[in-house]
């Protein structure tokens, strides 16, 4: 049984791109979107992903994102979820949503829509502004996301409470994989 289902579809000079927001896991995994387009289709996490308990690891709003964690480390828990990393360009995708904004939420920046000029992480999705049309939250600002990337084998992505307008959907900061930070964090993709 299909609990909600929003079906949203944008064609652009470029492409065309369409976005489902799934209830249940017959339509993908339950608290994930789909993003279609550019030849590619996938399923992405709306939230970071939080640990509630050692070892409980999922993407909901009002928790901690999970931070301090290498690249490697976030790839394994996506797996255990029998999910993946994301890879860079979906998460580009992902971001820029179908209006494609480079903020995700606009193409100009406004202080205090995602916390990119804060002084701390906050909650995931505790911002209800900063999000794309997708209804993927935080994607720019909190925390930078780890991503696949087959030319630099890992990027950080979308800036985080520290970055200011510098925060946005093309913000990669690549860096070893085994980096850790309380500034980067992850989602995964299906």
């Amino acid at each position: 049984m299909l609990i909600s289902m929003a079906v949203i579809t944008s064609c652009t000079a470029q492409k065309q791109v369409s976005v489902r927001t799934a209830a249940d896991s017959r339509a993908g995994a339950p608290g994930m979107s789909r993003v279609s387009g550019g030849g590619e289709s996938f399923w992405m996490d709306r939230f970071e992903i939080s640990e509630i308990r050692a070892g409980d690891f999922f993407a909901a709003r009002n928790h901690a994102p999970r931070t301090h964690v290498t690249a490697g480390e976030a790839a394994e828990i996506c797996a255990k979820q029998n999910k993946r990393l994301c890879r860079k360009q979906e998460w580009i995708n992902a971001c820029l949503g179908l209006h494609r904004m480079r903020y995700s939420y606009a193409n100009t920046y406004r202080p205090g829509v995602c916390n990119a000029g804060g002084r701390e992480v906050l909650m995931t999705g505790w911002l209800d502004e900063c999000k794309s049309d997708g209804e993927l939250h935080d994607l720019v600002g909190n925390v930078m996301e780890w991503v696949s990337d087959s030319d630099e084998g890992y990027a950080a992505m979308g800036g985080s409470y520290l970055s200011g307008e510098k925060a946005d959907c093309f913000s990669a900061h690549y860096m070893i994989a085994e980096s850790k930070s309380e500034q980067i964090g992850f989602r995964c993709c299906l």
